[in-house]
């Protein structure tokens, strides 16, 4: 009984040290990340604005509102230009479009719902192939979106007929 309850007593430390190590190794993983986003990001707006990395770093970190009035429009930009990069270094990123849907709004959103969904490894049916993909006819051009989805998105005014085939 006592080896029972001591083999069970260091399982359940072992695992509570494991999952404190996850914890640890996640929070320094996100620290990299953000330190390397931001020091992008800073080093992007000092080549924009001509300022110092330094300088800006500084006026972010003791005056954000001053920092926001002045370079808030242009931080958002460089940022959301860093990201982009970042996710497509990691194979992450999509961008979705949608142009001249009538009624905009709610069926917007819902286009580009089905869209992303479309974009996802086993979503809507398999996913999107690319164009570095062969399709099974030996290289003919295949179509993303089965004909219920072609058809709805027709109705909402999507150009599917010429975006939809890789």
């Amino acid at each position: 009984m006592d080896e029972e309850y001591s083999r069970a007593t260091l399982r359940a430390i072992i695992a509570q040290k494991n999952a404190e190590a996850i914890k640890v190794e996640a929070g320094a993983e996100a620290f990299k990340r953000s330190t390397e986003t931001m020091g992008l990001v800073l080093s992007m707006l000092a080549r924009l604005t001509g300022e110092k990395e330094e300088d800006l770093s500084s006026l972010l970190k003791n005056q954000p509102e001053d920092f926001e009035k002045k370079y808030g429009k242009k931080f958002a930009e460089c940022l959301d230009l860093v990201q982009r990069a970042m996710a497509l270094e990691k194979g992450k990123f999509a961008d979705i479009r949608t142009p001249d849907i009538k009624g905009g709004g709610t069926t917007a959103d819902l286009i580009s719902v089905v869209l992303a969904a479309k974009l996802l490894p086993d979503g809507g049916g398999g996913g999107a192939k690319t164009t570095n993909e062969k399709s099974e006819e030996g290289g003919k051009k295949g179509k993303i979106f089965d004909e219920k989805t072609r058809e709805f998105l027709k109705k909402s005014g999507v150009p599917v007929e010429l975006e939809d085939e890789v």
